[in-house]
């Protein structure tokens, strides 16, 4: 099944689309009500009444970006064999990713986007990131290919107790994004073979490179190199440095693009949290990776007074942290990025 508005593949039983936000049902439910701090009132389209958050209006037509450069590192695979698993995986994590961001009746649906549109934004800024650097060989980029698409992959209800957590309840599902590294980790290793993965080694190598796309987790704990046999060819993969490019790109996915379509959140009662989330993606638009300058441009929206301000200074605080983390791992092996900049621009973004 194909979306009508921008032909991206979707599931079938979508209810919108992940990518463009076309809604199939024109139904809109609300979640359940969420109260959240009175002191959260920093935009045109969230409000904070007696009952919770609400948002509106949001202006969905900026929001729709070519793919292409998404498939990039999928060619550079040249193993035929690993590239089949690699869209074996690539096609596993989208039916059920894309199914739950899809379904009406769950909290999930109101998270940022961690479906098919932020993993092909994630390749997107791989690409950028390495530039003009190779990777050495086939088994690299395949690593960075699936776990773009398989990072988030623990976001996904697990089986307890001989059934599913239940989504029905935000609690469960934000105890859920609290861990999910942690879970996507636990996932792929107990379900290589569901995943299409070739061999258990190859999702141990997945699994830690995920487990450490969250600050939580000690990157430096990630091997720095490891090996395994493709093809009867011992190859050897640069492990943390694959894990430090996965955590970078997928913090730099960080502008308004990934807050939920209108029909969404529109009336809905909303988490402090999840709000909060919302307005840090407000802030940010755009993402430029500059090899001649050696550093990443975040074009910000001027700074206001009071709440919002201090959301964006933990915005800004945040992706540094994320920088900072990784900047010797990936200028060890030739990304030569010296530092984050952020450009504050007069607009007033995607809230209309």
């Amino acid at each position: 099944m194909h979306c009508p508005n921008c032909n991206m593949e979707i599931p079938k039983e979508a209810k919108f689309c992940p990518n463009c936000g076309f809604n199939f049902k024109n139904k809109i439910q609300s979640a359940g009500n969420v109260i959240i701090s009175p002191e959260i009132n920093v935009s045109p389209v969230i409000s904070v009444g007696g009952e919770g958050a609400q948002v509106k209006n949001i202006n969905r037509e900026d929001q729709k970006r070519p793919l292409s450069d998404s498939l990039e590192i999928l060619e550079k695979i040249r193993n035929e064999t690993l590239k089949k698993s690699a869209e074996n995986v690539q096609r596993y994590c989208q039916r059920l990713l894309d199914a739950f961001y899809a379904s009406d009746d769950i909290y999930f649906r109101f998270f940022t986007n961690h479906a098919s549109l932020h993993s092909q934004t994630i390749l997107k800024i791989l690409k950028e990131l390495l530039f003009e650097l190779k990777l050495k060989n086939d088994y690299e980029y395949y690593l960075l290919y699936i776990a773009a698409y398989a990072h988030d992959i623990g976001m996904l209800p697990q089986k307890t107790n001989g059934g599913y957590e239940d989504y029905a309840k935000q609690e469960v599902v934000e105890e859920a994004r609290k861990e999910h590294s942690v879970r996507s980790a636990e996932h792929i290793k107990k379900n290589w073979r569901e995943l299409g993965i070739l061999e258990k080694t190859h999702s141990v190598h997945l699994a830690e490179i995920c487990k450490a796309h969250s600050s939580k987790v000690d990157i430096n704990k990630v091997p720095e190199r490891a090996e395994c046999v493709i093809d009867g060819e011992k190859v050897e993969i640069r492990w943390r440095f694959l894990a430090a490019l996965i955590r970078l790109a997928d913090a730099l996915d960080a502008d308004y693009n990934r807050i939920p379509p209108e029909f969404i959140i529109k009336d809905a009662k909303l988490s402090e949290k999840t709000v909060r989330e919302y307005l840090k993606h407000e802030c940010v638009q755009k993402v430029t990776v500059s090899h001649r300058d050696r550093k990443i441009y975040v074009d910000l929206l001027l700074p206001e007074e009071g709440a919002m301000h201090e959301i964006k200074e933990d915005l800004k605080k945040h992706l540094v942290d994320e920088f900072e983390s990784v900047k010797a791992i990936i200028n060890g092996y030739g990304v030569r990025i010296e530092k984050i900049e952020f450009l504050e621009t007069a607009g007033s973004g995607m809230f209309r």
